[in-house]
C-alpha cells in the first residue's frame, strides 16, 4: 500500500509516522520519529492499518531501505514510503524482511529505481518484483529467528549505549554545566538538608568550592577561570592515506560523531582531538548541543560543511582545576570503554549476520547448522 503523497500535520506527542530517514539496517527508529493525533492517524491509515509484522520500505532517499514493524507498536506511513504485507498462508515476514536485505534484492530495488533528481521506486515496480523460490512456510521462521537474534542483540547493545551516554550526559551536565557540586557545598555550609541524590556530589565535595564568581561565562566556580577548549585539548592532524589507516587503530574524527553522541558506530581517517586528563571534560562539551551550534556556525563550505580547529579551539568553557578533570574522567571513563565495548560488539555481530544472510536464504545452511554459530537457539 502507498503512503499519502503529502507531509502528516505533525505534534509533540502521538501515534508515529514513520520516514525515510527512519529506516535503516531493518529496523524502524521509532525514537525520531513524527508524531501525528489520533484524527491525523485515521485519515493516513483509511485505507490499510498498519499492524505489527508489516513491512515499511523507503521509495526513495535512499531507495530499498526496509524495517518492520514490531509487536504492540502502532504506526502510519510518512511520505516517499510503502507499506508490505506478507501473506501469511505462504510467507513469513521476517523472513520477508531479510529476503529483502539481501544483496540481490536491494541491487535489484535500486535498478529498478528511476528519476532524473532524486531515484525512487513508483509501487507498481515493487509489486513486479521477481523474488526467489521460497522455503515451506515451515522452515522461514528458524531462519529468521536466527538473523533476527542477531539483530536484536545488536538493538539491545544499542539501547544500552543510550542510557550510558545519557548517565555520562547528565553527570557532565551537573558538573560543568549546572555546577552541581558547588550549590551542594554551599547548602552543607548554611546547614541545609541534603538527600540521597547528593551522594555523589558528597563523593566529591571537596574538589569543588563552595562559591561562585562572574566571569565572561557568566558565574563559573570561584578558583575556576574563563577559557577556551584549545587551552585543554590538543588537535591532532596527520596526512594519512586511507591504505596506510590501521584496522586496529582506528583514528576518529570529531566530525563522524553523531550529534550529540559520545558513542561512535563508525570510524575512518579524520582529524582527532586528544585531550589526556581532560578527556571526560573535553567528550562532555565536543558532544553537547551548544558546541555542535557553535561549530555549526562557523563552519564553511557548501557540499561538505566543516568547522576548522582554530575556529573550535576558541569555544568558551569554564576551566576547574585539573583534580576535578582528572576525577570525571575516571568516572566517565568506565561508561565510555562499556559503550566502545558494545559498538565493537555490534560490528562483530552485523559481519556475522551479513555472512550468514545469504546462505541461509539461499538453503545453503540450514537453521539447525548455524545455530551455534551465530549463538542462538532455534525453536
Amino acid at each position: 500500500m502507498d503512503c499519502e503523497h503529502k507531509t502528516a500535520p505533525t505534534q509533540q506527542f502521538g501515534v508515529p509516522s514513520v520516514r525515510t530517514t527512519d529506516i535503516a539496517n531493518g529496523r524502524i527508529d521509532f525514537d525520531s520519529c513524527n508524531r501525528v493525533s489520533e484524527k491525523t492517524y485515521r485519515q493516513w491509515t483509511r485505507r490499510m492499518e498498519p499492524r505489527p509484522g508489516d513491512l515499511i520500505l523507503a521509495r526513495e532517499a535512499p531507495v530499498g531501505d526496509v524495517g518492520i514493524i514490531p509487536s504492540n507498536t502502532r504506526a502510519c506511513l510518512g511520505q516517499r514510503t510503502v507499506l508490505i504485507r506478507a501473506d501469511e498462508r505462504t510467507l513469513h515476514s521476517r523472513y520477508l524482511l531479510y529476503l529483502l536485505l539481501t544483496p540481490e534484492m536491494r541491487h535489484e530495488l535500486q535498478c529498478r529505481a528511476d528519476g532524473s533528481t532524486v531515484s525512487h521506486l513508483n509501487p507498481s515496480d515493487i509489486r513486479s518484483l521477481d523474488i526467489p523460490p521460497l522455503p515451506s512456510l515451515a522452515e522461514q521462521p528458524p531462519i529468521a529467528d536466527i538473523l533476527g537474534s542477531l539483530d536484536d542483540k545488536i538493538e539491545l547493545n544499542r539501547r544500552m549505549n543510550q542510557t550510558l551516554e545519557q548517565m555520562a550526559r547528565a553527570l557532565f551536565k551537573s558538573w560543568f554545566i549546572d555546577f552541581d557540586p558547588v550549590r551542594y557545598n554551599q547548602q552543607r555550609q548554611a546547614g541545609g538538608q541534603t538527600g540521597p541524590a547528593d551522594e555523589i556530589h558528597a563523593r566529591f565535595a571537596h574538589l569543588f568550592p563552595a562559591r561562585f564568581q562572574d566571569s565572561a561565562l557568566g558565574p563559573i566556580p570561584r578558583e575556576w577561570r574563563a577559557g577556551t577548549l584549545g587551552e585543554i585539548a590538543t588537535n591532532v592532524r596527520r596526512t594519512i592515506k586511507p591504505e596506510q589507516v590501521d584496522p586496529a587503530r582506528p583514528y576518529i574524527g570529531v566530525e563522524h560523531m553523531p550529534r550529540r553522541s559520545i558513542a561512535l558506530p563508525e570510524w575512518e581517517t579524520a582529524e582527532a582531538i586528544t585531550s589526556g586528563d581532560w578527556f571526560g571534560f573535553v567528550l562532555g562539551h565536543i558532544s553537547s548541543d551548544p558546541f555542535v551550534q557553535y561549530a555549526n556556525a562557523g563552519s564553511t563550505g557548501t557540499k561538505m560543511p566543516r568547522a576548522n580547529w582554530d575556529y573550535m579551539s576558541r569555544y568558551g568553557v569554564a576551566v576547574p582545576a585539573e583534580a576535578v578533570a582528572s576525577a570525571f574522567t575516571e568516572l566517565v571513563k568506565p561508561l565510555v570503554e562499556r559503550i566502545h565495548g558494545n559498538i565493537h560488539e555490534n560490528h562483530r555481530l552485523a559481519m556475522t549476520r551479513d555472512a550468514l544472510l545469504p546462505k541461509l536464504l539461499s538453503g545453503e545452511l540450514d537453521a539447525r547448522q548455524t545455530e551455534r554459530l551465530a549463538g542462538v537457539a532455534v525453536q
